[in-house]
């Protein structure tokens, strides 16, 4: 009898960790990285971001121009992200559903700009496909969530990257 009931709990664990349901209180370990590339573009034209939002107050805009290599310049700015913003991005992503492993995909775009998104919460991490490989339902909920991380980082950081990217563009 003790061998059916400790068979039927373990059965339970196992449904309910496949489930990976979590809480809606924000997690302490929350946190948020995302990146964007051009796609392949002449080399002066390429750039790639990354938002970094984590535990704390700070968050963190690395730019790099041109392509990946081992001379590659990475242009780092920091920014404040209050409590408030963590805990509404959080219930934004959990009521849009997007701490999960499944997603559905559609057929590969080419050519176009790449991007990736990274959440984790309570442990675990969640690693959400390039826009370029989701079926449009999906690519639609992702796409919101990325626009609303984009808009975290402070207008004037994004306008001083964009007068960086244009004299490196001029200076290449």
């Amino acid at each position: 009898m003790s061998r059916v009931i400790i068979s039927m709990m373990i059965i339970s664990l196992l449904v309910l960790a496949s489930c990976n349901q979590l809480p809606s209180e924000t997690a302490q370990d929350f946190s948020v990285t995302f990146g964007w590339n051009t796609g392949t573009l002449p080399p002066q034209y390429t750039y790639a971001y990354t938002v970094i939002l984590g535990q704390g107050t700070r968050g963190k805009l690395e730019y790099q121009p041109g392509y990946w290599d081992d001379n590659a310049q990475i242009w780092s700015v920091e920014f404040p992200v209050d409590g408030q913003q963590m805990h509404d991005l959080y219930q934004y992503l959990y009521n849009q559903k997007m701490f999960r492993r499944e997603w559905k995909e559609g057929e590969l775009m080419e050519g176009g700009s790449g991007t990736s998104l990274i959440l984790k919460a309570y442990g675990e991490q969640y690693d959400i496909p390039s826009l370029s490989n989701l079926e449009s339902s999906e690519y639609a909920r992702v796409d919101a969530a990325m626009e609303i991380i984009r808009t975290l980082v402070p207008q004037t950081i994004w306008d001083e990257m964009d007068a960086r990217q244009k004299e490196w563009e001029v200076n290449y």
